[in-house]
């Protein structure tokens, strides 16, 4: 029960970060407000798969090179293993993918090497630790070494039961719950 609760709470936590997330003239720019673009310099953090590979930085198999499409549901793809922790990645291109009516994802191309690019889900990397961000874009309250998915849980948890226990209104629990995720 407590593993299907963590992965529906990491999905709304994602889901919510990409909410805030814009594309202006091949810009990212991320829920937090940093500014991801061609020649950018990226820190990896740690992959954040059970053995340490990336999750969210990918290329398709079968296709590794410069010239790799952007994501589609029905490609297979090779993550970036955990050897890419901490490493220094510049940005070839950025991409927005979708459409209004199921919402858009933005990808970054990754250099990691001679040839290899890499695609990046942008906002999911940031938000699950595997791309760190400089020291003025991280929120206090979403980062540790996991992502910080265990500490808004946390927070969460405690907010929810006091609401069950009728400490707090519905509505201080709406705007502790807004408060939490950073939305004004």
């Amino acid at each position: 029960m407590k593993s299907i609760f963590l992965s529906l709470f990491t999905f709304l936590v994602i889901f919510s970060y990409a909410q805030d997330v814009q594309f202006v003239n091949d810009t990212i720019i991320t829920s937090s407000g940093f500014k991801v673009y061609k020649g950018i310099s990226l820190k990896l953090g740690r992959g954040s798969m059970p053995d340490g590979s990336f999750k969210y930085i990918r290329y398709e198999t079968g296709k590794p090179g410069i010239d790799i499409s952007f994501s589609n549901s029905n490609k297979n793809y090779t993550y970036a293993g955990a050897n890419y922790s901490s490493r220094i990645s510049e940005v070839a291109k950025t991409k927005a993918v979708g459409g209004k009516k199921n919402g858009y994802v933005y990808y970054a191309m990754l250099k990691l090497g001679d040839l290899m690019r890499y695609e990046c889900d942008v906002e999911n990397a940031i938000a699950t630790g595997e791309i760190i961000l400089p020291a003025e874009f991280q929120k206090s309250t979403n980062t540790n070494q996991s992502g910080g998915i265990t500490n808004i849980a946390e927070e969460l948890g405690k907010l929810k039961k006091m609401y069950s226990d009728s400490l707090i209104t519905k509505e201080e629990y709406e705007a502790a719950k807004k408060k939490l995720f950073g939305n004004k």
